[in-house]
């Protein structure tokens, strides 16, 4: 039994000291708040270890988590203003153009929810949120740079889509 623990404790070690900075970035990024940020980020990792043998990609499952921990916190704060509440619940990204760069975050966001394969969502948040290369993301995720780059045009398309049909035509029309 020691040795189970010992081995689980070593992949929780290598995985929290790995992420733990990604997960904090974007949770805090997202929230503006160092607090709130720690505690997801806490929150995140306390699920993975209860959770770890399911997690054959660490990063993409901690990606996963993160956002369904980010949202959990905003329904539990539920100090967005009415229309921002009313856009979350009804999914109508449309009634976020209220409030300015937050709105746009959960605009993109909602974007980004749309793309239904794990790996995608962890490649465009590499590429896009995170900047990190081609050739990073591909050892991160363990497939070749030109996988990642063909990848994460598609997901471009896909967002680009996604913002297109509900009335976004260009850059301008989120600021």
């Amino acid at each position: 039994m020691q040795k189970v623990f010992d081995k689980k404790d070593a992949q929780f070690t290598e995985a929290y000291s790995r992420y733990y900075a990604v997960v904090y970035g974007a949770l805090y990024s997202r929230t503006g708040d160092p607090d709130a940020a720690e505690d997801m980020t806490q929150e995140v990792f306390i699920r993975f270890f209860n959770k770890m043998e399911e997690a054959v990609n660490v990063r993409a499952w901690l990606l996963v988590t993160m956002k369904h921990v980010l949202y959990e916190h905003y329904r539990k704060v539920k100090n967005m203003p009415d229309e921002l509440a009313e856009a979350e619940a009804m999914g109508d990204v449309s009634l976020t153009f209220v409030n300015g760069f937050r709105d746009t975050r959960i605009i993109i966001d909602h974007a980004v929810e749309a793309i239904t394969d794990a790996t995608d969502r962890s490649i465009f948040d590499l590429v896009a949120v995170q900047n990190y290369t081609y050739e990073e993301t591909g050892e991160l995720l363990g497939v070749s740079r030109r996988q990642v780059k063909y990848r994460y045009g598609l997901i471009v398309r896909q967002v680009l889509d996604f913002l297109h049909q509900r009335g976004i035509r260009n850059i301008e029309d989120l600021l």
